[in-house]
C-alpha cells in the first residue's frame, strides 16, 4: 500500500471480454498473455462487468426490434433519438449501464493506476464517483478512429448519408474530447495508431499533440488451421492451383471493404482467370452477389484459421486503422499482408507486411499481380512473417509489455 492508500496497480477497466477485435478482444488477449507471465498479476488487474466474459452479440442474428423500428422513422429523427440515447448514458453513468457492480466500481477507487479501455467507462468514473484525488487514469482506445466518429459512421452505414450526422458527431465527440482532456496520458500501440483520430475536430487534434503517449505494441494468440489446404478449396469449390486472395474483417467503409469489392469487380472485368476473392466477416456494407470470382464466407470463428491458410495472400485495405490484430494472426499462419500506410499499419516492421502508398483498387491489383506470380517470394516473406510474431507479438512477449509499463506508471513517471 502506498502513502496515499492507494495500492500499487494498474487496473484496466474494459466494458467486456471475448475473442475477436475491439476492447473486450484486447481483454481476452492480455488476460490470456498475463497468465504467462506470473510476475505480473501482483502488478496488473483486468476488470470486466460481472457475468460479461466471452459474451456478446451473435453476428448470424438479425437486426434488434429498436434497429428495426428506427428504421422505419425519418433519418433527422432517428439520428436525434440515437444521439440522445447515447449522451443520456454518459450523463447517467456508462459503468452501470455496461454492467460494473457497485463493488467493482469501489475497487477501483484503490488502485494507482487506473487504465480505461472505452472513453464512456473514463468519463463516468471521473464524472459520476469520487475517484481518488492522488489516481493517475489513463485511456486506451481501440478504433480506427475517434469512437464518435466510428459509431456515426456505423450509423450512416445503416440509415443513409444525411447533413444530420454532422450534428450528431459535434454533440457526441465533445464528451470524448473531455475525456481525452481529463486524463494523464494515451495509451496506444504506436503514435501512428492515433493518426485517424479527431479528424473533424480541430481541438482533439491539437490536444492529441501534447498528451502523453505510451506505446504498447499488442500481441495475439497465433492461429492454427485443423484442416488442409487442399480440402478447404474442396470445400469452396475452388481448384488446388487457382490462386486466392482473401479478406478477414468487418464489412466496413474504415476497413475498406468495399475497396476490396471493387478489386474482385476489376480483376473479372480485366478477365483474370483463375484468381478468387473471398471474405469473411460482418458489418453493415453487402457482400457482392453478381461476382462469379468472388465468395463470401460469411462470420468465421473455429474456421477462421483453416480459411486464413488456404489463401495464397491476405489484404487489408484500410482508409483507416489502429492496430489491426488480424494481421497478427495472418503473420502467425506465415501469410504475407498487403495493406495500406496508414495509422499502426505502419508499424508492424515485418518483411511480409506491405504497405501501399496509394490506396485504390488499380493499385492495390497492380501489386497482387506482382505477388502472386512470385511463388517463392511469398514463400520467403510467410516464413518471415512468422519469425517476426513468435519474437515480437506472441503472448509472452505482450505480457512483458505490459509488465514494463506497469513498472513505469508505478514509479510515478507519467
Amino acid at each position: 500500500m502506498s502513502s496515499s492508500g492507494l495500492k500499487p496497480k494498474v487496473i484496466h477497466v474494459f466494458p467486456g471480454l471475448r475473442p475477436g477485435g475491439g476492447p473486450a478482444g484486447y481483454a481476452f488477449y492480455l488476460q490470456q498473455a498475463l497468465a504467462t507471465l506470473g510476475a505480473a498479476k501482483s502488478l496488473i488487474e483486468i476488470v470486466v462487468p460481472f457475468g460479461s466474459q466471452h459474451k456478446g452479440n451473435d453476428p448470424q442474428l438479425g437486426p434488434s426490434w429498436r434497429l428495426r423500428l428506427l428504421k422505419k422513422m425519418p433519418r433527422w429523427l432517428a439520428a436525434m433519438l440515437l444521439g440522445m440515447r447515447t449522451v443520456h448514458t454518459l450523463k447517467k453513468d456508462a459503468l452501470r449501464y455496461y454492467g460494473f457492480t457497485n463493488e467493482q466500481i469501489d475497487s477501483l477507487r484503490k488502485g494507482k493506476v487506473i487504465v480505461f479501455h472505452d472513453y464512456r467507462l473514463a468519463f463516468s468514473y471521473m464524472r459520476s464517483h469520487s475517484m481518488h484525488p492522488e489516481q493517475a487514469i489513463l485511456l486506451m482506445s481501440h478504433s480506427p478512429t475517434d469512437a464518435s466518429s466510428e459509431k456515426v459512421e456505423d450509423w450512416r452505414s445503416i440509415f443513409g448519408d444525411s447533413a444530420i450526422w454532422k450534428e450528431v458527431y459535434e454533440k457526441l465527440v465533445r464528451f470524448e474530447f473531455e475525456t481525452f482532456l481529463k486524463v494523464k496520458g494515451v495509451i496506444a500501440p504506436c503514435r501512428n495508431s492515433l493518426e485517424g483520430y479527431f479528424l473533424d475536430f480541430p481541438r482533439g487534434r491539437n490536444l492529441l499533440k501534447s498528451l502523453a503517449i505510451y506505446e504498447v505494441k499488442t500481441g495475439v494468440r497465433g492461429l492454427n488451421a485443423v484442416h488442409s489446404r487442399r480440402e478447404i478449396r474442396e470445400r469452396w469449390g475452388i481448384a488446388p492451383d487457382d490462386k486466392v486472395v482473401g479478406y478477414f474483417g468487418r464489412r466496413h467503409h474504415h476497413k475498406g471493404f468495399d475497396l476490396f469489392v471493387r478489386l474482385a469487380e476489376l480483376a473479372y472485368e480485366r478477365g483474370y482467370t483463375g484468381v478468387w476473392f473471398v471474405s469473411a466477416g460482418k458489418g453493415y456494407l453487402p457482400s457482392p452477389s453478381h461476382l462469379p470470382n468472388y465468395l463470401d464466407l460469411g462470420y468465421l470463428t473455429e474456421q477462421l484459421a483453416d480459411a486464413v491458410a488456404a489463401v495464397d495472400l491476405v489484404v487489408v485495405p484500410n482508409r483507416f486503422s489502429y492496430f489491426d490484430l488480424f494481421i497478427l494472426e495472418a503473420m502467425s499462419l506465415e501469410k504475407v499482408v498487403l495493406t495500406s500506410r496508414v495509422g499502426g499499419n505502419v508499424c508492424f516492421d515485418a518483411p511480409g507486411v506491405l504497405l501501399v502508398n496509394e490506396l485504390s483498387a488499380e493499385s492495390l491489383l497492380q501489386a497482387i499481380e506482382e505477388l502472386l506470380s512470385n511463388d517463392r517470394l511469398r514463400e520467403f516473406l510467410g516464413r518471415k512473417n512468422r519469425e517476426v510474431f513468435e519474437k515480437e507479438y506472441n503472448l509472452p512477449a505482450f505480457a512483458k509489455r505490459h509488465l514494463l509499463l506497469a513498472e513505469t506508471l508505478l514509479g510515478g513517471r507519467y
